[in-house]
């Protein structure tokens, strides 16, 4: 029947074309006209139909069925897109990789007995503007969250970032994001991060200002060198380097 002949056709390869999809049509209905005009089917009374009417529910169908494929294709273009965003979202750092909700890494920890968010906040932003260009133009991006007090910086490759978290009940926490930061982003976070340590020392140790008006207390006066020793050691300056600073 033509019922059994459009679920055939709905079964063909998807990648037949919509011209030679439509042509075929046509041959199968002049070839079901001419074995219904010689006789050829059973009862031809009741099965026999006028080309106009059997090309309209051919036709019929064949724009439902393509009509479904497109659907198909669309929305699998739309989920294809959606992830591809979603992936791509800072380079891939919160891509969906199976079922790993592992939460972010603590890289450095500094209690704090005084800390003065705003201030030490700000002053922080304008030390990280000027490292986002370290080791190269563009190497790192900045994002003030002001939402969570934190900022946050996004490395080139999109495989790491870390979060400079400020409480005022706590100190400071550097987080770690990324289910696999790569070697050139963990060197170079390394790199950031012993600088950024060199500028809360500063701040901590500032000696032409009072301690209780100082941006930043610590509970011990040996957390940042413990900080830093949980960094990898970063490069020493050789005699060359010495003498040109």
């Amino acid at each position: 029947s033509l019922h059994e002949i459009s679920e055939k056709l709905e079964r063909k390869s998807v990648t037949m074309t919509t011209a030679s999809k439509f042509l075929l049509l046509q041959v199968l209905i002049l070839a079901v006209n001419c074995l219904l005009s010689y006789g050829f089917l059973s009862n031809p009374s009741s099965t026999v139909l006028h080309h106009e009417t059997s090309t309209q529910a051919l036709t019929s169908t064949f724009s439902s069925t393509v009509a479904t494929t497109t659907t198909r294709k669309s929305s699998a273009a739309t989920t294809s897109t959606t992830q591809l965003k979603v992936g791509n979202l800072f380079g891939g750092i919160f891509a969906p990789q199976g079922n790993n909700n592992n939460g972010p890494t603590t890289v450095l920890d500094i209690p704090t007995t005084v800390l003065k968010t705003g201030p030490l906040k700000f002053y922080m932003q304008i030390f990280l503007v000027g490292e986002q260009n370290t080791p190269v133009p563009n190497a790192w991006v900045l994002n003030t969250n002001d939402e969570n007090d934190s900022l946050d910086m996004y490395y080139t490759d999109g495989t790491g970032m870390f979060s400079i978290q400020f409480r005022d009940t706590y100190g400071i926490q550097v987080l770690r994001y990324g289910q696999a930061p790569s070697l050139q982003y963990r060197l170079q976070e390394s790199v950031l991060l012993h600088s950024l340590l060199d500028e809360v020392t500063s701040i901590a140790f500032a000696e032409d200002i009072d301690v209780d008006k100082r941006l930043i207390q610590l509970k011990q006066e040996d957390v940042l060198e413990k900080a830093r020793e949980t960094l990898p050691a970063r490069k020493e300056q050789n005699d060359d380097d010495a003498t040109k600073e």
